[in-house]
């Protein structure tokens, strides 16, 4: 254990005291003032010069008091005076304050060990790695709880007539954060997922939210989720949904293998287009079959709005086709409702062709229907329009990607317009 000795002393040389005076010391006193730091390593530091270097003649003597500090900084003890009668000799100060140094130092490292109580060091337990839900996961110490966090910071530069007011460019930036909780249960697993959003339009313009958080056990799934609406296909062209896809809902789904079949119930609870004299107050019902068979998947999905008793269904297919994937979609909308309504019907195809591990483009063609709700609601009237465009993605390098889109849009007796957006995602 490490110690600091500091050492004053006082020299009755009278003869010596005006032309070897150590700075500071009290003009009026005929001795010398002085001191010394020492540590446990034995060097000496700050010691002064004056005395360093002086030898005492025969007939001098010499008092020396030292003073040992405590064993905790800056609280020295009590002074411990120590006085040796020096007679006849020669030895320069360093020599004297050495030996006396020497004499107290085992007294103060029993001292400042008496002081010391060493504390029994804390068992630790360390983070242990959990493999049994796939890569990421750890255990949340104590439990048998694996935890994993995961999420994304996402900028883009969009653009588009009037995109932003007046503006026809504007950035925009997102960080999202999802926690995962996962341990088994005589019910299969319990898995619990929130996932945190903030969108930041500018320094005055931002939102944060819970974006998910549900509970999943057994096949049920209950909390603010996403719904099967918000499962569209992998580019930028298409519009399959109307609305916001997430809501406060309860679902179940059947999975067997290739087969699933689930039905959900859905708050709906935002505005929307919807019928004169109604509100959104209300709730939604949707149910989805899929099966997916070789190199081809397919999807059906109806929702009904019990507010406006309105219908929507839509049909997804997938088939890999050479080095991409074909995807058709077909949307039927019976009247207003809140899963979607931007046409009566309307039909999409995208073919996502990977050229290899970092590029993927995807061009995309929309067509739509009947593209004005009637006043009533009841159904749709209106001309038609068309969106067409591509989709580019890159993959910069591990964790970080890109993305530019790019559409054009062309409504009967309306404007046309070009818009889409730079993307730059880091994943974590």
């Amino acid at each position: 254990m490490s110690f600091h000795l500091k050492v004053d002393f006082e020299m009755d040389v009278p003869e010596l005291a005006a032309a070897n005076r150590c700075a500071g010391a009290p003009a009026a006193e005929p001795c010398f003032f002085g001191h010394s730091s020492f540590t446990s390593d034995g060097s000496n530091a700050d010691f002064c010069p004056d005395f360093a270097a002086m030898t005492l003649a025969d007939s001098y003597m010499a008092a020396v008091r030292l003073y040992l500090p405590a064993a905790t900084w800056g609280h020295p003890l009590k002074c411990a005076s120590h006085s040796n009668l020096l007679g006849p000799f020669k030895m320069n100060i360093r020599t004297i304050l050495f030996a006396s140094v020497a004499a107290l130092a085992a007294a103060s490292g029993a001292r400042a060990a008496d002081a010391i109580v060493a504390a029994e060091p804390e068992p630790v337990e360390y983070v242990r790695v959990c493999d049994a839900y796939g890569t990421g996961y750890f255990y949340i110490p104590g439990t048998e709880t694996c935890l994993s966090i995961g999420g994304y910071i996402r900028t883009e530069v969009r653009f588009g007539d009037n995109i932003a007011g007046d503006s026809d460019v504007n950035f925009w930036t997102r960080g999202q954060v999802t926690f995962q909780a996962k341990n088994d249960t005589e019910f299969g697993t319990l898995t619990g997922v929130m996932t945190l959003r903030y969108n930041v339009d500018n320094a005055s313009d931002q939102e944060a939210l819970l974006d998910e958080g549900y509970i999943d056990i057994a096949g049920f799934r209950v909390g603010k989720l996403y719904s099967w609406w918000d499962d569209d296909m992998s580019g930028e062209t298409d519009t399959l949904a109307s609305n916001e896809t997430t809501h406060n809902s309860i679902r179940y789904q059947y999975e067997n293998g290739a087969f699933a079949a689930g039905l959900s119930v859905d708050e709906l609870e935002e505005d929307y287009a919807t019928k004169p004299g109604e509100g959104p107050n209300n709730f939604g019902v949707a149910g989805q079959v899929s099966y997916k068979a070789g190199a081809i998947s397919a999807y059906l999905l109806a929702g009904y709005d019990t507010d406006t008793s309105e219908v929507a269904v839509r049909g997804i297919v997938y088939a890999d086709i050479g080095p991409g994937t074909l995807g058709i979609a077909g949307i039927w909308a019976s009247g207003a409702n809140y899963y979607y309504e931007e046409s009566e019907w309307t039909i999409a195809a995208e073919y996502a062709l990977k050229i290899n591990d970092k590029w993927k483009i995807t061009p995309g063609f929309q067509y739509f229907e009947n593209i004005a709700l009637e006043a009533d609601g009841n159904g749709f009237t209106g001309g038609s329009a068309y969106t067409t465009g591509v989709t580019i993605d890159y993959q910069i390098v591990e964790d970080l990607r890109s993305k530019l889109s790019v559409q054009y849009h062309d409504e009967d007796e309306g404007d046309d317009e070009v818009f889409g957006f730079l993307r730059f995602q880091r994943d974590f």
